[in-house]
């Protein structure tokens, strides 16, 4: 179980987290016979959007960006897919590539994806269909 998540999977966090651990603890304990082996254990803000993400089977590159497509030039990808492949980058493959999601949103990988990428500080790695390094 994880505490500190609201229905809508935000992380709302707990205003004193080991203060509830403590009370979950206890009712777990007095309520329940006999007492399961349980463990609590307090984690990091981005341990849980990564369990929140891994839980709704979604990865951080396929989330909805805070950036606008519009705002946003593929020329280096269009470009390089071209040289690659031989094929010409279509508009439908901006969503078969995961660059937009269903509704039109810039993704976190189309952000990252950009020519000039606002992601700062990353790093992207990946590997093409025959298994090798991109």
């Amino acid at each position: 179980m994880i505490f500190g998540i609201a229905n809508d999977d935000t992380i709302i966090g707990l205003e004193n987290a080991e203060h509830d651990a403590e009370i979950i603890s206890e009712q777990i304990k007095s309520r329940l016979n006999p007492i399961p082996d349980f463990n609590l254990h307090l984690v990091s803000p981005a341990k849980l959007k990564e369990l929140v993400l891994k839980g709704t089977a979604s990865s951080y590159d396929s989330l909805k960006s805070k950036y606008n497509f519009d705002n946003m030039a593929f020329t280096k990808l269009k470009s390089t897919y071209r040289q690659r492949t031989g094929n010409q980058f279509e508009e439908a493959d901006y969503e078969s590539f995961g660059i937009i999601d269903e509704d039109g949103n810039l993704t976190n990988a189309g952000a990252l994806l950009a020519d000039e990428s606002p992601i700062k500080h990353s790093r992207l790695s990946g590997t093409g269909s025959n298994g090798r390094d991109c």
